[in-house]
């Protein structure tokens, strides 16, 4: 004979062990973003140098996924917000299109697909042509005719394989 026991009715979260889980409804794919009010101290001086870097006064919400995904720690956060601030077409001499061909070759080495994927549409955006894409994104050799993306092509590739060591 099997006895079946009623679970006693849930709140708003469960206890998994000592860890709650929140039930939070996703902002941000799979991922509940965190409310700005409920940010730690560490993630609320995340926050601010990520509003920095990307030029915002404070109180902007944070203008991606990716920001808002990382602000889940503050570490990683503060890590990327130097990188975030360069990449800010304000702060280098790259345009668009260049600066989507360098991410694309970064991004191909994470391995993310969705990163990958929103890249080269943005690549695409920029008026990149899909066998430059390609390219930057399978790590082959490639010959671009302008020399000024075949140098930033060669600079990010030999950049991401400096990470694979």
């Amino acid at each position: 004979m099997t006895q079946t026991t009623a679970l006693p009715e849930q709140d708003k979260s469960q206890q998994t062990g000592n860890t709650e889980v929140s039930q939070a409804q996703p902002a941000v794919g799979r991922f509940a973003e965190i409310a700005e009010d409920q940010y730690t101290p560490e993630q609320q001086e995340a926050y601010r140098t990520f509003i920095d870097a990307e030029g915002l006064e404070q109180g902007a919400a944070l203008p991606s996924a990716p920001l808002k995904i990382w602000m889940s720690n503050p570490r990683l956060s503060k890590a990327l917000a130097p990188l975030i601030w360069y990449l800010h077409p304000t702060h280098n001499s790259l345009s668009l299109r260049e600066r989507e061909l360098a991410v694309c070759i970064l991004t191909s080495k994470w391995h993310t697909p969705y990163t990958i994927y929103a890249h080269e549409t943005f690549a695409k955006n920029a008026g990149m042509p899909p066998e430059m894409i390609d390219a930057a994104i399978s790590g082959l050799p490639a010959s671009f005719a302008n020399e000024r993306e075949q140098v930033i092509y060669e600079m990010a590739t030999l950049r991401v394989s400096m990470i694979a060591r």
